[in-house]
């Protein structure tokens, strides 16, 4: 059974989409709605032709996905998978973990299946396959179980072989002991995969996340077009807008415009239309802001990118909220800025809500709004009650914040290694008492998740703009 055949999807898609309801609805065992697609198939067993049903469908908190199962009636072989729908990111992860203690094994993971599992101290290498939600001793466990397939008649027919496997089960089962410190690394060049933090909203030290860009050969491979794979020279088409600058062309004041591009709702997939409008923020620089609203689901985004580059150095902003007009500032937040409230043990990765531009309150509403409705980790059924509680009791604390409570008791830090977030000084020209901003160098590792160390500075002079 292959869920990534393409005519499969595209059929199963169509049929979906030919529906009033989302193509992608929550899963739910009291829906009388969802039912699945069933698809004559090979059977890889035995030969013959065997049943296999599919069914598009969202889980809470987590993000769309293709069910599929497959039955021969023949030889009574099963089989089911899992198969992202979601969106890839812009860009791949690489998760480490350094497992200390036997209580990490129990960590779940999202692995996609474009993920590739790594432990290095015991030379172990997972390659991309199916996607699941499991744990870390769960991952090492199916491993096991996966090597140990044939052994039995590996043993009479190669025993060298079979013994040297036989050796590395062993190694992998004291893996599970966690007699000594190891790594657990996740690579996932769609940015699809995670691994939980159960010391969340706080930073976990055992933790390392870093993004990374795609190579070419990544996005060949996930089938997305790099730049590098257009051709260099373009050909004039009579339906191309001319660029503003050329003759007889007047150029665009993009402040004074609203422009809009076709997408379609990352919830329900149905067609919608982004706003894109740049904004010259008083005393910063020029962003873009971008909003999307869908008329089927009623599914509301918005997102902000920066309008120039990569500052020199990074800035951090840290703010001591002493009165409600604190609340009332404005604050740019990059998708690459993180966030801490350090009274709280509060601290937000980057990459975390994206780029927003909103105030000091609605960031703190947006916090509070994802950790207590889109964090399967403490929401869903597999959490404890304890983390549940101390999720709770976080989030009864933001809304205090929110509210007006606590004025004075606590102060917010923002860090953005590209300098392209911007907290509002309410006392310009003159020193703001209650802010302090600080521009510092940024460091080599920050400057490779940021794309900088590699990034090619050859001369484009006498190069000429491309339309499409």
């Amino acid at each position: 059974m292959d869920l990534n055949s393409p005519h499969i999807v595209q059929e199963e898609l169509k049929y979906a989409g030919s529906k009033t309801a989302p193509v992608f609805e929550n899963i739910s065992a009291d829906s009388q709605e969802q039912t699945p697609t069933i698809i004559e198939s090979l059977c890889m067993s035995c030969h013959k032709q065997g049943c296999t049903k599919l069914m598009l469908t969202r889980i809470p908190f987590f993000k769309e996905v293709i069910i599929g199962s497959f039955e021969c009636s023949h030889c009574s072989y099963k089989d089911s998978q899992i198969t992202s729908a979601g969106e890839i990111q812009e860009k791949g992860v690489k998760i480490a973990l350094q497992v200390s203690a036997v209580e990490d094994l129990n960590r779940q993971i999202v692995k996609s299946d474009a993920a590739v599992i790594k432990i290095p101290q015991v030379e172990l290498e997972i390659p991309a396959k199916k996607g699941c939600l499991t744990t870390i001793e769960g991952t090492i466990n199916t491993t096991c179980e996966e090597l140990l397939y044939d052994q039995p008649a590996r043993r009479l027919i190669d025993p060298d072989n079979a013994q040297k496997i036989d050796d590395f089960i062993g190694r992998l089962k004291m893996l599970l002991l966690v007699k000594e410190p190891f790594q657990f690394i996740i690579e996932d060049i769609t940015g699809n995969s995670h691994v939980e933090n159960p010391k969340a909203p706080s930073a976990d030290p055992l933790l390392h996340t870093m993004r990374f860009f795609r190579t070419k050969a990544q996005n060949d491979l996930l089938g997305i077009e790099t730049p590098n794979s257009q051709p260099s020279t373009a050909v004039a088409h009579p339906s191309v807008t001319p660029l503003a600058g050329e003759p007889g062309v007047a150029p665009i004041n993009f402040s004074d415009e609203v422009m809009q591009f076709a997408g379609v709702c990352n919830m329900c997939n149905a067609p919608c239309v982004t706003n894109m409008k740049m904004v010259n923020i008083p005393r910063f620089k020029q962003v873009i802001i971008m909003a999307m609203a869908c008329d089927r689901c009623g599914y509301k985004n918005n997102e902000v990118k920066p309008g120039a580059g990569i500052e020199e150095q990074g800035v951090t902003y840290t703010l001591f909220i002493k009165d409600s007009v604190d609340l009332s500032r404005d604050l740019l937040k990059s998708d690459s800025a993180s966030c801490m409230i350090p009274e709280l043990d509060l601290a937000l990765a980057p990459g975390t809500l994206g780029g927003r531009f909103t105030t000091v309150e609605g960031l703190i509403s947006n916090i509070r709004d994802q950790l207590r409705d889109t964090n399967f980790t403490f929401t869903g059924d597999s959490s404890s009650e304890g983390s549940r509680e101390k999720m709770s009791k976080l989030c009864n604390k933001l809304s205090e914040i929110i509210a007006g409570k606590f004025l004075g008791e606590f102060h917010m830090v923002l860090d953005d290694p590209t300098g392209n977030s911007y907290l509002q000084d309410i006392y310009e020209p003159e020193t703001d008492p209650c802010l302090k901003v600080e521009r510092y160098e940024r460091t080599e590792e920050q400057n490779e998740e940021l794309g900088l160390t590699d990034m090619s500075t050859e001369s484009t002079d006498g190069m000429k703009p491309l339309r499409s």
